[in-house]
Order: C-alpha cells, then sequence, then structure tokens
C-alpha cells in the first residue's frame, strides 16, 4: 500500500511540477511578444527621461510578475507536500495498525486453543515450568489437575463428531467457571486438559474437584441430552523437598487421573451388577 501511495506521489509530484512551469513558461513568452510587438523603436523609447522611467518601471513589473508566480509555484509546492504528509502520515497510521492487529493475531493463535478458547498446550507448559520456579524459590503450594472426558469416542462414533465438540466445550465451560483469575486451564489434547492452581495445596484443590462434579451434576439434570458429561481428575502437588520437574508433576497427576478413572468405572460395575 506505501509503495503504490509513493508511487502515486511521485507521479503527481512530477505532473504538478511541469504544468506550473509551463504556466510560467507561457506567462514569460506572451510577455516578451508584447514587449517586441509595443516596442519597436528602442532609441527613440529611450531619448527623455520620462520614457525611460516608463521603461524602468515595466521591466521592474516583469519582474515582479515573474517573482509573483514563482511565488505562488513555491506555495503550491509546499502545501501539496503538506497534503502529501498527511496522507502518507494517514497510510502509516492504518498499515501500523494493522500491522498490530496482525501481531496481536498471531500471539492468540499461538497460546489459545482454536475451538474451546482455554489456553493451548504450549502455552499451559510454559506456565506450569514458570510456576514450577517460583513455588520452589519461594516454597509456596502449587497443585495440578490432569482432566479427562469420559467416554467420548462413545458419543463421536454414536452421535457425531458435532456432538463430541459440543460435549467437549460444555466441559470447558463447567471447568472454567471454578477458577480463581489466577488459575489456568489448558487443552492438553483431545478431550484431556491440565488445571494449574498456583498457591493452592492439595487440600484446597480437593474442593475444586468436588465443585466441579457438582456442576457436572447439575448439568447432566438440566440436559436433555441422551448422554452424560463425566469427567475423570486426577491431581498432584509440587514438592519442593523433592525438587520434580515438570514432567514429573504432569506425570503423577496423569497417573492418579487414570487410577480414579479405572476406580470410577469399577464401581460403576458393581452398581449395574447390583441392580
Amino acid at each position: 500500500m506505501i509503495e503504490g501511495f509513493k508511487e502515486m506521489k511521485r507521479e503527481n509530484k512530477n505532473t504538478s511540477s511541469l504544468y506550473q512551469l509551463f504556466i510560467v513558461f507561457c506567462y514569460s513568452i506572451a510577455i516578451i511578444i508584447f514587449i517586441f510587438l509595443n516596442i519597436r523603436d528602442w532609441d527613440f523609447f529611450f531619448k527623455d527621461d520620462e520614457r525611460r522611467r516608463t521603461v524602468f518601471l515595466f521591466i521592474g513589473y516583469i519582474i515582479l510578475l515573474v517573482l509573483s508566480g514563482a511565488l505562488i509555484f513555491k506555495i503550491n509546492q509546499i502545501k501539496k507536500k503538506i497534503i502529501e504528509l498527511e496522507l502518507e502520515k494517514i497510510f502509516l497510521l492504518e498499515e501500523n495498525q494493522e500491522y498490530k492487529k496482525h501481531i496481536d493475531q498471531q500471539k492468540i493463535y499461538g497460546t489459545i486453543d482454536g475451538m474451546t478458547g482455554i489456553y493451548n498446550r504450549s502455552f499451559g507448559l510454559s506456565f506450569l515450568d514458570q510456576q514450577i520456579k517460583i513455588a520452589k524459590r519461594d516454597r509456596t503450594d502449587l497443585t495440578v489437575s490432569y482432566l479427562d472426558i469420559n467416554d467420548l469416542k462413545i458419543v463421536n462414533d454414536t452421535y457425531g463428531h458435532s456432538a463430541g465438540d459440543a460435549l467437549i466445550i460444555a466441559a470447558c465451560s463447567i471447568l472454567k467457571e471454578n477458577l480463581r483469575e489466577s488459575d489456568i486451564l489448558c487443552r492438553m489434547g483431545g478431550d484431556e486438559f491440565l488445571m494449574i492452581l498456583p498457591g493452592c495445596s492439595l487440600e484446597q484443590a480437593d474442593l475444586v474437584r468436588k465443585r466441579v462434579i457438582d456442576h457436572l451434576n447439575e448439568f447432566n439434570q438440566k440436559s436433555i441430552l441422551p448422554y452424560k458429561l463425566s469427567i475423570s481428575i486426577g491431581m498432584a502437588a509440587y514438592s519442593c523437598d523433592a525438587d520434580m520437574i515438570l514432567e514429573q508433576l504432569i506425570n503423577q497427576a496423569d497417573a492418579n487421573m487414570y487410577y480414579n478413572k479405572r476406580h470410577e468405572k469399577q464401581n460403576k460395575l458393581a452398581i449395574a451388577e447390583e441392580n
């Protein structure tokens, strides 16, 4: 856009300059022709002071006319330059806004999961790594919860992937409702999520887990869907003494999540057998 504007500006500048020079040239030629047509006997014209004074006044008038034309020409050039600078300023501002918008979009797309609107895996891991360093330095609490939506494959196979996507979005909405401003929820991939709770002990995180389960039960009671939304949750607390690294903390929470998932399935089977 800017290059096109500069090219247009150069063309307009050259055209305008040539046009005004042509006007001044025409004025000069017209004045010279007028002089030669009206003053043929120069010796006679300079015989007395009165005529000499008339010639000097006329020459002065011509000089004044030429200088006035040059001044007008210069003023027009300055005006055009001011207009060009203002236009260029506007174009640069627009380009700057578009560039900032592009950068902001890249930042958003680089940290946000497109489908759910929560943070993606890359941002979540980066945030967790930072929180581990803070917890280690300040010896503060840090707990993570690894979450997995149960039976999502069955929903996808039976009712279609759009139904499965809607279930994932509903799960994210419920999880976000139970987070503090300092907490982070990120999508690890597919139907798996990581909840990062800085300054939160394992006991406090368990209260969050219970609130999530209560909200899930409320959702299922109100829902008219032929399937239920169920989430398995596994938690792990960072230990300063053990000097845990990021992978160890996540793996521990993931293992606890799968243990709870198996335990929940066993309970469901036991209840079904009793009935």
